[in-house]
């Protein structure tokens, strides 16, 4: 199931309001239960309703497989919201990973209503988990984390930002691997920005006029907020905000206004996670990890999604993760120096992202590794060998 985008907001701080489309303000004009969509969607239930459509439950026929079936009733005066509903579509059915939700299909009504069918992933968001748990155990957080970021490296990769990444845009779902672990689903590119592709996608951007903020204040980057050009780090610094929202039980900058959330993003500096939840015991390499993905400055993020994991990564290690749980062979990411420890008797944890589901222990070199303590070693050997034979044919 996919979000409808109840969090994001458009903004303009600058230039008048955008006229909105006629069903913005309130409920959509006409339910579609029990109603059959493209001659192969039986409307069942209505799961979610937002601003720009609503998602049902639905049967596909004649497979009777369950899908989510989102769906923008055609209104007058909704160009851009087409644009970006389609946008969406696009983006879901070119980007094929295990952390993203699977399209199936889209297009148009007979009576014109745009429809997208998506896998069915249930009601379990992590807004919904934080709002029934408050916040959740850092290893379970980090492995999380872990996958959103895995979410975004393909995205990133194919040239899509998804600039809305919420906790209400990440769905849960029971791994049918371990009846314990989260397997998660990244949702909702409706305000996503494509920077190359097929194209089909490229056409459909911009959607926006320049100075709109599209977002959900809470998340939104600094950058994103001042209405700048904005690349994949946009998308680390929410993923920041989702992870100190998980860690703390709260998001890192809070008001009474989006104006006035957004104004925190740009002026004012993430409290420390101690400070947020002392009760929380978290490593440092863990705290340093989140206040690096909110850096005002982009430059001073992660550079890359795939540094990100590594990191990550090497988080899960360090909360006493289970090495198979996707634990590779190193910490090392392109931007952070491998961490040694000086004491030969403190071997020090390294990874490799190329390899999967392994780690090994690298003693650092200490002070009875160098090659000349060796060789010392072996002239006393020879001196007491030849003492020894002076002896006994002294004898």
């Amino acid at each position: 199931m996919a979000t409808t985008g109840d969090e994001s907001t458009s903004l303009e701080p600058e230039l008048p309001k955008e006229p909105a489309p006629s069903f913005a303000s309130g409920r959509p004009s006409r339910s579609l239960q029990g109603k059959i969509i493209a001659g192969k969607y039986r409307i069942e239930e209505l799961v979610a309703q937002g601003g720009i459509g609503q998602v049902y439950l639905s049967t596909q026929l004649p497979l009777g497989r369950k899908v989510a079936v989102k769906v923008v009733l055609r209104q007058p005066g909704d160009g851009e919201f087409r644009k970006r509903f389609l946008l969406e579509a696009s983006v879901c059915a070119r980007l094929a990973h295990n952390n993203i939700v699977v399209c199936y299909d889209y297009g148009e009504t007979f009576d014109g209503d745009l429809f997208m069918a998506m896998e069915y992933l249930g009601r379990r968001s992590l807004a919904a988990v934080l709002r029934e748990e408050r916040r959740l155990a850092p290893l379970r957080a980090c492995r999380i984390a872990l996958q959103i970021a895995k979410a975004l490296r393909v995205a990133h990769r194919a040239g899509i930002i998804h600039r809305d990444l919420n906790a209400s845009n990440v769905m849960l779902v029971a791994d049918p691997e371990s009846a314990e672990a989260d397997l998660v689903k990244v949702v909702d590119f409706g305000l996503a920005k494509v920077f190359g592709g097929a194209d089909d996608v490229r056409s459909a951007v911009p959607v926006t006029r320049p100075g709109i903020v599209l977002g959900s204040p809470r998340y939104m980057s600094p950058e994103q907020v001042q209405s700048r050009e904005v690349d994949g780090r946009a998308d680390i610094y929410a993923l920041g905000v989702v992870m100190f929202e998980m860690l703390t039980g709260r998001v890192p900058f809070e008001g009474t206004h989006p104006s006035e959330i957004m104004t925190q993003h740009v002026r004012d500096l993430p409290p420390a996670l101690a400070d947020v939840a002392p009760d929380v015991s978290l490593p440092h390499q863990v705290e340093g990890l989140v206040h690096r993905c909110l850096e005002k400055n982009p430059d001073h993020r992660y550079l890359h999604a795939e540094d990100l994991i590594a990191e990550l990564k090497r988080a899960i290690v360090l909360l006493g993760g289970d090495g198979s749980f996707d634990v590779s062979l190193s910490l090392r990411s392109a931007s952070m120096p491998p961490a040694r420890m000086s004491s030969t008797t403190q071997p020090a944890l390294t990874m490799d992202p190329s390899f999967e589901g392994r780690l090994i222990v690298e003693a650092s070199p200490g002070r009875w590794s160098s090659p000349w303590w060796g060789l010392a070693l072996v002239l006393l050997a020879l001196i007491a060998s030849l003492a020894f034979w002076v002896y006994v044919l002294k004898i």
